[in-house]
């Protein structure tokens, strides 16, 4: 299978074909709505997590309800996105939204722990709306548009992640915690009319007419799970504990037959060939590093700002906390957009390459002057802009050079790349912070002590760094090769 390059005849005649039939601005639109549904369906689970402690006691087994649904998520974002390039992406995602409004309301009536796990699990397959989405955004829209709604599509994402915090706070407090479901299935509902009123069907991009190993081609699924799962359970079980090191050889194994598997494939159903290709490489690469420590902020920076004053923190209540790091996350809107007009007149590439340096800046900042509270809303200003600048330049990278009948596929594993690094990061981030503890006197209340948070923020202010130059290292040929076809077999 050939590689399209940006600008060829094949995308750009494809472009013609679908351009004016539906306004843009109506397609961009009804996008964002659906996508909407994806970031708050975790983040308002997240906004109860101490609600369902509390209601069903058990601390590691609440915490399933966010587990399942951030693992099938990860496994979803790949998945679902090659379904859909292979039978059509609005009408994948029409099932999806409906499988989130399903699932949500599985959880909104459940009384019982298992029926809110099982509930939410089905609510993790909202992780394939963001590249089901980008993809139907690059089918859609003309060729020059498509950066520009790139980036508002994934401001959608950060601004509605802040928005899903709010809201989900707010209802808990409110009502209860069956509510935060009835919300999010509400809007998968919304998503689902929108998407199926204002983007027409269209015929599939490809036809299923080659024999795909399917079966071997889903391994990938099981070893993402195991992997994930044994870095999130590093904190409780340590990096040494056998059950964590039999998982991660588990999963690496699967992973390493899987691909080996697929690079042979003359039609695989997940093309990691993909990942041979320079700029996707790097974008990956760059997901990866950003997924280590620039995705942490919200961690971080709450943990820092509720520390007392004597400790080296802000003395800050949670509140505050929140309303000083909303408006941060609020800053998706204008970093979203921002990053597609950039990277429609200057390239993905330097887009990316602006909010990475924005990120390293910030979190410098933070590094050598945290000192108060003005400090830190310097260092927000351009942390704020920086990571939805980078977020939306690299799916716009990938998109740019990935073959049209996989855009989906290639942006869903980017996804995957994510969700994988971030579990990482977040268990690195977790150990450093609890590196060199403050005992309070008299008390068994202990704290983390400057020197935690400077190795903590130096960490983040490298990964960021590291992402950085990967783009800077990139270097764009004149025409993109294609992708190697498979060995016969």
């Amino acid at each position: 299978m050939g590689l399209v390059a940006p600008g060829s005849p094949a995308r750009g005649m494809a472009t013609d074909r679908r351009a004016g039939r539906t306004p843009d601005w109506l397609i961009i639109a009804a996008l964002v709505l659906a996508e909407i549904t994806s970031a708050f369906e975790v983040s308002m689970i997240f906004a109860a997590m101490p609600r369902f402690v509390r209601v069903f006691g058990d601390p590691l087994a609440a915490g399933w309800i966010l587990t399942g649904c951030l693992l099938v998520s990860s496994v979803a974002a790949a998945l679902c996105a090659r379904l859909g390039d292979l039978y059509g992406r609005r009408r994948v995602l029409l099932l999806v939204l409906a499988a989130c409004a399903v699932g949500s309301f599985v959880s909104a009536v459940s009384t019982s722990l298992a029926g809110v796990v099982v509930g939410t699990a089905i609510q993790g397959l909202s992780g394939t709306i963001l590249p089901l989405c980008l993809g139907l955004a690059s089918e859609r829209l003309p060729k020059g548009k498509v950066p520009l709604a790139v980036g508002i599509i994934v401001g959608a994402v950060m601004a509605g992640g802040g928005g899903g915090l709010l809201l989900g706070g707010w209802l808990v407090d409110r009502f209860d915690w069956h509510a935060i479901f009835l919300a999010s299935g509400s809007f998968a509902i919304v998503g689902m009319l929108a998407i199926a009123l204002c983007i027409r069907p269209m015929p599939m991009l490809r036809a299923l007419a080659e024999r795909m190993d399917v079966w071997r081609g889903i391994l990938f699924a099981p070893g993402i799970v195991l992997l994930m799962y044994a870095i999130g359970q590093t904190r409780s079980w340590g990096l040494s504990d056998p059950r964590t090191l039999w998982m991660l050889a588990a999963g690496m194994a699967l992973l390493g037959y899987w691909a080996w598997h697929q690079w042979r494939q003359a039609n695989p159903l997940i093309q990691v060939r993909l990942f041979a290709v320079p700029q996707i490489a790097a974008a990956y690469l760059c997901m990866g590093f950003l997924g280590l420590g620039a995705f942490q902020f919200g961690y971080v920076l709450s943990l820092f700002m509720q520390q007392p004053i004597e400790y080296g923190g802000l003395g800050l209540s949670a509140t505050k906390t929140g309303l000083v790091l909303g408006p941060v996350l609020w800053a998706g809107i204008l970093g979203g957009p921002a990053s597609g007009k950039i990277s429609a007149r200057f390239g993905a590439g330097r887009a990316a390459f602006v909010g990475c340096a924005l990120l390293v800046v910030g979190w410098g900042l933070l590094l050598f002057a945290r000192g108060n509270l003005t400090h830190v809303a310097l260092a927000a200003l351009f942390l704020g802009p920086g990571l939805p600048i980078a977020y939306a330049a690299l799916p716009t990278l990938i998109i740019q050079y990935a073959p049209p009948e996989r855009v989906s596929e290639a942006v869903g594993l980017n996804s995957v790349v994510r969700s994988i690094f971030q579990a990482m990061g977040a268990s690195m981030v977790a150990f450093l912070v609890t590196s060199d503890l403050v005992t309070v006197p008299g008390q068994v209340q202990q704290y983390s002590s400057p020197r935690a948070f400077d190795w903590t923020l130096l960490y983040v202010a490298g990964s960021c760094a590291l992402a950085m130059l990967v783009v800077v290292a990139l270097r764009r040929p004149q025409t993109v090769a294609g992708i190697v076809a498979a060995p016969e077999t």
